[in-house]
């Protein structure tokens, strides 16, 4: 079973600060761009976004004109989320609640996970949560899944890597279990003269295994992409992005 630090991982300050770049707005504007194209989405078309953190394109999608539905299990993440849609007049429903205990059924036209928030939990939990987006969509609907792609990860894994901002750190120590299938991160945040400490697991897939567990969640893969560029996918793409659907 995995393990995942999500108050260590997912602390607002330090998570913000340091991913600041990743999450940027340009980043997610592009982003919004390629969910456009490959979910093929109409005005007024219902959107479930599971583990929208802090709702950077859920509050996006919201302003375009989409009915928007964000779910995290983070309290501060909602927060930021609500306040920026209120800031901004926008109508989007925001819901704290673990994605293994989500009960909608066939409400939603498409759904989207992003940036890796797919792997925290044991194999069977994992299922689950696919499960669960899964029935959340109505017949025929398309789940936008983003995640590392595992072959590559193996490839360039360097067990050591620093983010610097100014005299501020985030060390990541990273080594992958081939039993479990889990990467595992031994985090320290070095900020403000004050040291943090985190570890943390995630499930990683290759092409053939995401493939095996959507299809037992009941989807099935109609297309994939290797990068936010829109690159078709292979073995050597840095991301695992498949758009699904509901069979």
């Amino acid at each position: 079973m995995s393990k995942f630090d999500f108050k260590g991982v997912f602390n607002k300050a330090d998570y913000l600060y340091f991913y600041r770049s990743s999450i940027s707005l340009e980043n997610t504007t592009n982003q919004i761009k390629i969910l456009l194209r490959e979910l093929d989405l109409k005005p007024k078309t219902s959107i479930l976004d599971a583990a929208c953190g802090h709702g950077r394109h859920a509050n996006i999608l919201a302003g375009m004109g989409f009915k928007v539905t964000g779910v995290d299990l983070m309290n501060e993440f909602i927060a930021i989320a609500k306040k920026d849609a209120k800031k901004q007049g926008l109508s989007v429903e925001y819901v704290k609640k673990d994605l293994r205990r989500i009960n909608y059924r066939n409400k939603f036209d498409r759904a989207i996970m992003l940036f890796t928030s797919f792997g925290y939990f044991s194999e069977e939990e994992n299922l689950l949560i696919l499960r669960n987006i899964c029935r959340t969509l109505k017949k025929g609907g398309l789940f936008f899944l983003d995640i590392i792609n595992r072959d590559a990860f193996l490839c360039r894994l360097k067990g050591l890597s620093v983010t610097e901002i100014t005299q501020d750190m985030m060390i990541d120590r990273v080594s992958f279990d081939s039993r479990t299938g889990c990467s595992i991160n031994r985090r320290t945040y070095l900020r403000g003269g004050k040291r943090h400490d985190t570890e943390f697991h995630v499930r990683l897939y290759n092409y053939n295994e995401l493939e095996k567990v959507l299809e037992q969640a009941g989807f099935e893969i109609k297309s994939s992409l290797g990068d936010w560029n829109g690159t078709p996918f292979t073995s050597n793409s840095s991301r695992l992005m498949v758009i699904a659907k509901k069979k």
